[in-house]
């Protein structure tokens, strides 16, 4: 059978990592501005193209937030089991 392994304090230092990283790209919001005093159609499409991506961008970052907690679930859990195993199996020998 094959091994199952978390190091978990590198697990906890990528986790927070990554978690620091979507806190940078929360900060990062795009000027909403407008353009009533131009008639240029390609600068009033460049500005909707940046809302669209800020609408992405805040999704990426509630989809990672998301995820980022099912992984500490994750891994919490892995601890938690391992160390029931581990006392189940010492209680056998």
């Amino acid at each position: 059978m094959g091994k199952v392994s978390l190091n978990k304090e590198v697990f906890d230092s990528t986790i927070k990592n990554v978690t620091s990283a979507v806190s940078n790209l929360k900060g990062t919001k795009i000027n909403d501005k407008t353009f009533k005093q131009t008639d240029l159609k390609s600068m009033k499409q460049q500005l909707e193209v940046l809302r669209e991506f800020q609408k992405v961008l805040d999704s990426y970052i509630d989809l990672m937030e998301i995820d980022l907690e099912k992984l500490k679930t994750v891994g919490d859990e892995m601890v938690k089991q391992d160390e029931e195993i581990g006392a189940t199996a010492s209680l056998i020998n």
